[in-house]
């Protein structure tokens, strides 16, 4: 038999909001959820979902306090020269 938790015992576990959990259950971002009435229960051994807002890679560096996003930087350099 599975095991569930509430959204108030996974916001305390995950450090995050009962709220956020709650808009994480509606997304179907947590898998396994089900929804009794207004009672979300999630199971026990599911992990956080990842925040959404970040990407987990960033091919960021900072160059001269700037910030260079890495991509074919020789294709700026050809067009730079094209220009002048």
């Amino acid at each position: 038999m599975f095991e569930y938790m509430t959204a108030r015992e996974a916001a305390e576990l995950w450090s995050i909001s009962v709220r956020r959990v709650q808009k994480l259950c509606k997304e179907d971002r947590i898998k396994g959820v089900l929804n009794l009435s207004r009672v979300w229960l999630i199971p026990k051994d599911t992990e956080k979902p990842v925040d959404a807002r970040f990407k987990t890679y960033r091919e960021e560096k900072f160059v001269d306090g700037n910030i260079d996003k890495r991509k074919d930087s020789s294709s700026d350099e050809k067009d730079f020269n094209n220009r002048c």
